[in-house]
């Protein structure tokens, strides 16, 4: 469902459904977060921690499609 505004939404996608948005999880976000920013990749979403317990970034590739790389990590309390 799509929600306006939600805050875990790249600033690309907080209008109406358009785009594509895939996710990959890997063992180490932080090392690929690395990569993506020594190759100059467009970041849409710094690298954070995420309370739902994902640690994640998002980057976006020159057709405008948006991949979030996380890491699975304990959720908040």
């Amino acid at each position: 469902m799509w929600v306006a505004g939600h805050p875990l939404l790249p600033p690309g996608l907080t209008g109406p459904p358009r785009g594509v948005l895939i996710d990959v999880v890997v063992e180490d976000v932080d090392r690929l977060y690395d990569d993506a920013r020594r190759h100059g990749l467009e970041i849409a979403i710094e690298l954070r921690d995420e309370a739902y317990g994902q640690r994640r970034f998002v980057t976006q590739d020159p057709a405008g499609t948006f991949v979030e790389v996380s890491t699975p990590i304990p959720m908040s309390a």
